[in-house]
């Protein structure tokens, strides 16, 4: 572990820990666009304290935002802030 604090971590404190998910279904075209695919996932997230970081601002403090991004197994990006 760091030497983070969760009380440090602000508005996202309460998503630390570890996220777990069994059920997952991932439903697109086949490669040939014909036919439906139905692919079982499951995925899991661990959300931790990292400890300062250098390389540019994490959120917008003034504004109280934080902005999380992930890419999706196609390469399809999604951006959240809040």
């Amino acid at each position: 572990m760091t030497n983070q604090s969760t009380h440090e971590l602000g508005p996202l404190a309460t998503l630390e820990g570890v996220w777990e998910g069994a059920h997952g279904a991932d439903v697109s075209p086949d490669d040939d666009r014909t036919q439906i695919e139905r692919n079982a996932f499951r995925e899991r997230l661990e959300f931790e304290p990292t400890g300062l970081v250098e390389n540019h601002e994490q959120w917008d403090a003034q504004a109280k935002q934080v902005m999380l991004s992930f890419v999706v197994p196609r390469g399809i990006c999604v951006l959240a802030g809040a």
